[in-house]
């Protein structure tokens, strides 16, 4: 939703941003973000409540079994419940998920002013370059 705002505050200087009203709010903003949230919202559900059982692969009998394993050893040993939006969270830590979804609104906005001053096609490969820096930048926090 942070972003619709922001195409909204910025489609003035860069033309792609111009929607119409009914795209950016019922179809961008209540199906497929709402969409999103929801199907989201439901696999954290099933992945905090799934049992896992671990054991030697050598225990394991079948072929198929031990594929299985062999396939759930890239699992965490452990999964930690994060409570997003529980209202006893610090004020820091509110802060600092803020934070965090800013910097991402703002390098997110900075991919299409660049495309946009540089007038870059989007399949230039400067544009690929920034996108493949930033995921790998990012992905220690994954």
């Amino acid at each position: 939703i942070a972003w619709e705002v922001t195409e909204i505050c910025f489609c003035h200087l860069l033309p792609n941003f111009i929607e119409c009203w009914w795209d950016s709010l019922i179809l961008d903003v209540f199906v497929f973000n709402g969409l999103g949230i929801w199907v989201g919202m439901q696999f954290c559900h099933a992945m905090e409540m799934r049992y896992y059982s671990w054991e030697s692969i050598k225990n394991i009998r079948s072929t198929s079994g031990k594929l299985k394993r062999a396939v759930m050893q890239f699992t965490p040993a452990s999964w930690t419940s994060m409570r997003w939006l529980d209202p006893t969270n610090t004020a820091m830590r509110t802060m600092a998920v803020w934070q965090l979804v800013m910097f991402w609104q703002i390098s997110e906005l900075n991919t299409f002013f660049l495309k946009h001053i540089f007038q870059m096609p989007p399949n230039h490969p400067l544009v690929f370059i920034r996108i493949l820096l930033l995921g790998a930048i990012s992905a220690p926090s994954i």
